[in-house]
């Protein structure tokens, strides 16, 4: 595991458990966002690279997840819940959604 970056709640208490000692601090404010967004960008990576490597749908699950985690923290420490719901229900009401899997080769 990598240091110098924002990690799971847990993650000091493994590795304390087992038997190294994690140097750690609390982020908060634009820190804390800044990390988050960070951490967005590593576990998008992290999800492209297991669909586009056709890995199993068990891992892709994993990497999803883990991005939804990253996604569901930022939007907690921006307090962006309540903006976030309404501008993908606008957006969904104006342009759709992305379910249909239509893909844009060309405009004429």
């Amino acid at each position: 595991m990598s240091s110098n970056k924002i990690v799971r709640d847990l993650i000091p208490n493994i590795i304390e458990n087992s038997g190294r000692t994690p140097i750690f601090r609390q982020l908060t404010g634009e820190e804390l966002n800044r990390a988050l967004a960070a951490k967005l960008v590593e576990e998008a990576r992290e999800a492209l690279e297991a669909v586009l490597d056709g890995e199993s749908i068990d891992r892709v699950a994993e990497e999803l997840a883990d991005l939804s985690e990253v996604i569901e923290a930022l939007r907690v420490a921006m307090v962006l819940e309540d903006k976030i719901d309404e501008n993908m229900t606008e957006k969904a009401q104006d342009k759709g959604r992305f379910y249909e899997g239509l893909y844009l080769e060309e405009i004429k």
